[in-house]
């Protein structure tokens, strides 16, 4: 059996890729989970297209999520073990796997110490780690949160799955959000991937977090750690940001902190997370490009 191409598990991988259903890490696990699956399958009923086969459908996987820091991380991991196994690259697999997946539980408990009893949040994008988060902070806070509808509309989805989780929820046109400012106490945000000096998240936040600096208004970057990458792997993540609609490069310097599941950062020190981390070859080969 050598027709990989027309696997399912082939075929689970590239939806999940085009049209992942939740944030960034928690669609970075279930990538991450079926990839090991299809490498087994390799393994067992099709061995001598190891390693192509697995070399093909990463670099697929990262063509169509360029600007995911879980997916890059994924594609790194897999890059650095390849000549040394499918055991060893199954193992990469699922351990990158499981830290995307217990990562937004971890970030959530962590991050609801800084909602406000009694306050207002806007909550920036529809990242499933702030959502997990003011879920939460709700469980003994009372709080609102105000949310944008979104440059693509699915601020509304992300409102509606607070409000079902008993949040009160207000919903505001994207063109006003800026204007809300005034009535809250903390914005808080996810990212797609931070790298040194720099993060890429959904498009507004730029404008909503120097806003906020003026107004000394508190903001909060909530992500995993995964999603720290190294700069010559973040340098490749921005360069393909202008070919992403919705997503736009904003300085790490206007968050107050930056909550991971390894600590809270300030600004320099999340940068430097990923700066040690090998980059495998195949991912920095691009480099010059962007």
């Amino acid at each position: 059996m050598t027709g990989w191409q027309e696997w399912p598990a082939r075929h689970r991988l590239e939806a999940l890729a085009n049209a992942p259903e939740g944030g960034e890490a928690e669609n970075g696990s279930l990538i991450a989970a079926e990839l090991a699956i299809f490498v087994e399958r390799i393994d067992a009923n099709a061995p001598e297209a190891f390693p192509e086969a697995i070399d093909f459908v990463v670099r697929s996987i990262v063509a169509q999520r360029p600007t995911s820091a879980p997916v890059l991380t994924l594609a790194n991991a897999v890059f650095l073990t390849i000549d040394r196994g499918p055991a060893t690259v199954i193992a990469e697999v699922r351990a990158v796997a499981e830290r995307l997946r217990t990562s937004v539980g971890i970030l959530a408990t962590m991050g609801a110490a800084f909602i406000p009893d009694g306050g207002s949040v806007l909550a920036h994008g529809t990242s499933s780690s702030v959502r997990q988060l003011l879920e939460t902070a709700a469980g003994d806070k009372k709080f609102r949160v105000m949310c944008g509808t979104g440059w693509d509309g699915a601020g509304r989805l992300f409102a509606s799955d607070l409000a079902d989780a008993g949040i009160s929820v207000e919903l505001v046109d994207q063109d006003l959000v800026v204007d809300s400012l005034l009535g809250v106490d903390l914005i808080i945000t996810g990212a797609s991937a931070f790298g040194p000096v720099t993060m890429i998240n959904t498009v507004g936040t730029d404008v909503l977090v120097r806003e906020a600096a003026g107004l000394d208004l508190r903001a909060l970057l909530v992500a995993s750690a995964d999603k720290a990458l190294p700069a010559r792997l973040f340098a490749r993540a921005a360069a393909a940001v202008a070919g992403m609609p919705g997503l736009e490069v904003v300085g790490l310097e206007h968050f107050e902190a930056i909550v991971t599941e390894l600590g809270v950062f300030d600004s320099a020190a999340a940068g430097r997370l990923a700066e040690r981390r090998e980059v495998a070859p195949q991912l920095a080969e691009r480099d010059q490009r962007g």
